[in-house]
């Protein structure tokens, strides 16, 4: 059957699940393959998800032929979802989700390297450390967004004066739980610990340093 004549784009996120244990010991028993007389002639090891995602399609297809090469060049991969298909309508494929495909026993982890209890070996070893479509300030558009953030110790003149906002999300009664520590600027609530703006420590409540302004 003929390969339809559609265009595809994929993104491989930090969202994006992979097998732990079985996908390791198959894609590691790949990266030792390798031609004796001169490596760089492949076979190629992929690191970016999206390199190992596109290669897995091209063994699906005829790539060798030009039926193949011309289905497999309208297919687009991604690390993150760069602009401008951030703003587009993102699809799924029910049949693909984790729920459907993976025993509720395997151990799962996800592409982003930080995130998952068991990130410390595969994406070392297979993915990239860092996934650069994955970072927003490395794009245009979000290091514009950074560069409008400001930030202040304090708050200076004229924003003293100007309505203040907060979010309620972000409180601390709602986030933190009643019997942990708190770390303000200026030390710990609770008694008997050491002052954060005093290296050597006091003793007693927040606001008790016994610095003076001019040694800190």
């Amino acid at each position: 059957m003929a390969a339809p004549a559609w265009c595809l784009e994929v993104f491989v996120t930090q969202f994006s699940v992979y097998i732990l244990f079985p996908s390791k010991v198959k894609y590691l028993a790949f990266l030792r393959k390798r031609m004796n007389t001169n490596p760089s002639r492949g076979p190629f090891h992929f690191r970016a998800p999206s390199r190992i995602f596109w290669r897995t399609v091209r063994g699906m297809l005829p790539h060798k032929t030009k039926r193949g090469q011309a289905a497999l060049d309208r297919m687009k991969v991604f690390d993150g979802i760069p602009p401008p298909y951030d703003k587009r309508k993102r699809m799924v494929v029910p049949a693909a989700l984790k729920i459907v495909r993976l025993k509720p026993t395997r151990k799962r982890m996800n592409t982003n390297p930080s995130r998952g209890p068991f990130h410390f070996r595969a994406p070392s070893r297979i993915f990239w450390r860092t996934v650069r479509g994955m970072l927003p300030h490395k794009t245009k558009r979000g290091q514009a967004a950074l560069d409008r953030m400001k930030v202040f110790d304090g708050i200076p003149p004229p924003y003293d004066k100007r309505k203040r906002m907060v979010v309620p999300a972000a409180l601390k009664i709602v986030r933190l739980k009643p019997t942990r520590k708190v770390l303000l600027l200026d030390g710990w609530q609770g008694p008997f610990t050491r002052s954060a703006c005093c290296p050597r420590g006091s003793t007693g409540y927040v606001g008790t340093c016994s610095c003076s302004v001019g040694e800190m």
